[in-house]
């Protein structure tokens, strides 16, 4: 997809007589890569994108919410949702526009790069790369290393004083019951699917642009679009961490269902009133 920047190559442009083995690859194999890639555009992405959207709505009404609203992390998670579901209707956007635009290859070209100005838009494409993924990747790792390291001190710190009152038994216990311990956990596990995610799909990135690869088998323009693939689901999982992770989160949730579900029986109970 075009809009995204991610993918530089295109499984129609590739040149067959640039393959590892030497070889073009059977027509059964471009018929398979051609149809996964038809129903990972058609099928696959709209599901994502789409499950992202009402996912994220759903999880920033619960921590809007007055019981999650207080809690400083809330700020963090609403920033994070609010980003994602801008990302993930931008791309449903895209989805729209690549299902009504023009054949690419009969269409009238509009902005095309001159020459003399190539370099600079090369090096330009370095510096975005520099500072949109592999600057933004190492901080985080580097954060998560601070993350961990502070949250097992905190714990140690913790068990330490609680030996002392209660044993051995209760301090760990009320370790792992710390409101600080589950925040901070339930942030590193979505740091760390943020990374799993993004990682494979960025590193084929600057492969592609840092040695200048121009030409690649059509086997691993698709393996870029898998990966970037997985990168999307980055947008819709959150929801779906908090389930898992977030006991308060769950809480939340079923108080927004029971009140949105009491309000719609009150509402259609004071229309039937006024019949």
């Amino acid at each position: 997809m075009d809009s995204t920047g991610d993918m530089n190559v295109s499984l129609y442009e590739l040149n067959q007589t640039n393959f590892h083995n030497g070889s073009a690859p059977s027509q059964e194999m471009l018929m398979f890569i051609y149809h996964a890639q038809h129903i990972m555009y058609r099928y696959i992405l709209p599901i994502i994108v789409f499950t992202g959207i009402f996912g994220n709505i759903l999880s920033i009404c619960v921590y809007s919410s007055k019981g999650l609203r207080p809690i400083s992390s809330s700020v963090y998670l609403l920033a994070v949702l609010l980003a994602d579901t801008v990302a993930a209707a931008s791309y449903a956007i895209t989805l729209v526009i690549n299902s009504v635009q023009e054949d690419p290859r009969h269409a009238h070209p509009i902005c095309q790069q001159i020459e003399k100005y190539q370099d600079i838009g090369f090096y330009l494409s370095y510096i975005d790369s520099v500072t949109t993924i592999l600057l933004p990747i190492v901080v985080i790792i580097i954060l998560l290393a601070f993350i961990t390291t502070a949250v097992i001190s905190s714990i140690q710190k913790k068990k330490n004083r609680t030996s002392k009152i209660s044993g051995s038994v209760l301090a760990s216990s009320s370790s792992n019951s710390m409101p600080q311990v589950r925040v901070a956990k339930m942030l590193f596990i979505l740091s760390v699917t943020f990374v799993v995610l993004s990682v494979p799909s960025h590193v084929i990135r600057i492969r592609l642009q840092f040695f200048r690869v121009t030409i690649v088998s059509h086997m691993e323009a698709f393996i870029q679009l898998v990966f970037l693939f997985v990168s999307y689901t980055n947008f819709s999982t959150k929801f779906f961490i908090f389930i898992a992770l977030s006991n308060n989160f769950r809480k939340a949730l079923s108080k927004f269902f029971c009140i949105s579900e009491s309000k719609y029986v009150s509402l259609i109970q004071r229309n039937i009133s006024k019949v």
